[in-house]
């Protein structure tokens, strides 16, 4: 069964729209409360950067490594949630001995309405993916402008 992961709010509007096609396992995460089955809620914190150093390992751990077959995580770099993705990535190909391709869809936010933090969440963010793909981590990186 494949997995659609997603992160923060964009992430999760995506993969919940997924949810009606049986063959998908859907993973939410995100800090703001959500219905339905596969969600993990994250504490509200203040910047991109809290996320990353405050991300809850062992309360994913346990989820991944339920994952098997292809998994996609869907995020967009704008929200402060995407602070994530490194620390989810790499948990992902340590814990998830059974994912045959993981790939990225990463959502390109419009860059000329971004100011200030939210636009540094996105070139971090953006710029993690890169190396990511370019360390042949991923199978494949779909982006979305």
């Amino acid at each position: 069964m494949d997995t659609l992961v997603g992160i923060g709010n964009v992430g999760c509007n995506i993969v919940e729209k997924m949810s009606s096609y049986p063959q998908y396992r859907i993973l939410k995460i995100d800090s703001e409360p959500r219905d339905g089955d596969g969600f993990l809620q994250l504490k509200p914190m203040s910047s991109h950067e809290e996320y990353e150093k405050n991300f809850p390992e062992n309360d994913i751990r346990e989820i991944l490594k339920e994952i098997t077959g292809e998994c996609t995580v869907v995020v967009s770099g704008a929200s402060k949630v995407s602070g994530i993705i490194l620390r989810l990535l790499e948990l992902l190909k340590k814990e998830s001995l059974y994912i045959r391709k993981l790939s990225v869809l990463y959502i390109r936010p419009d860059l000329d309405s971004l100011v200030g933090e939210r636009r540094l969440h996105e070139r971090l963010t953006f710029g993690v993916l890169q190396e990511y793909a370019r360390s042949n981590l991923l199978e494949r990186i779909y982006l979305v402008d």
